[in-house]
């Protein structure tokens, strides 16, 4: 009966002993774990940030290159405008001029008028040729 009380305990004693290994493998693994996680998760983070600045870097350069490309689109609209309109207001003036020198009212007004439109049209058609074949 001793002898089997000693076992008891001997079997008790190994017990706890292997327990606490066993707790401090499992203790030691989660820990490797979670700075395993950690790590990653730092990585992660790091790729994540590089991802936002690339994405920030480009995004500025083309909206940097919009804004270039709205204000020649701009300049180019202005230059149109302008070209259709001399056109109309040099013919109307020149044409009222010579009604007036002349006294053919109002004739010649119409007539260069209408030349006026004609050569601000032919402006207008020619700069959107040559900027068919720029881009």
């Amino acid at each position: 009966m001793l002898l089997t009380l000693a076992s008891y305990i001997s079997n008790f004693c190994y017990e706890i002993i292997f327990m606490r290994d066993l707790k401090d493998n499992f203790d030691s693994k989660i820990t490797k774990d979670r700075n395993k996680k950690m790590e990653n998760a730092i990585k992660d983070k790091d790729n994540i940030s590089n991802k936002i600045e690339e994405f920030q870097r480009k995004y500025n350069r083309q909206s940097e290159e919009d804004e270039v490309i709205k204000s020649s689109a701009f300049g180019l609209a202005m230059r149109i405008t302008t070209d259709l309109m001399s056109g109309i207001i040099i013919g109307g003036i020149m044409g009222w001029s010579l009604d007036k020198m002349f006294g053919t009212a109002p004739w010649l007004l119409i007539l260069f008028f209408l030349l006026g439109v004609f050569a601000g049209i032919s402006n207008v058609i020619r700069t959107a040729n040559k900027m068919n074949k720029i881009g």
